[in-house]
């Protein structure tokens, strides 16, 4: 798959699973992210009734499935992720693809 469907294919599939799970509606935009020591094509995910999204770096995440790591894998990891935070109202920090929790 190439980034394209990468993206187009990531978008879908994380919107779709985090609707059935929360039960809250999402907007899940692709867009190019710029930072200050960095830019990075990202996913932005967000609840639609609320102010916060959360940025997700495609372009690591792409390469972590150019790097062997399976795609469901990787969706299902961001989905329990940004599904926890949405429903408990954790503050993840994205560091690169790595997610944590404080």
């Amino acid at each position: 798959m190439n980034f394209d469907e990468f993206r187009n294919s990531f978008a879908t599939d994380v919107k779709e699973k985090l609707e059935a799970n929360t039960e809250k509606e999402f907007t899940v935009e692709a867009r190019t992210v710029e930072k200050m020591n960095e830019t990075y094509e990202g996913l932005t995910v967000k609840p639609d009734d609320g102010e916060i999204g959360v940025n997700l770096n495609l372009d690591n995440l792409y390469q972590e499935y150019q790097n062997g790591t399976s795609y469901d894998s990787i969706v299902t990891r961001l989905q329990t992720s940004q599904q926890r935070h949405w429903t408990t109202g954790r503050t993840l920090i994205l560091i690169q693809s790595k997610i944590t929790t404080r």
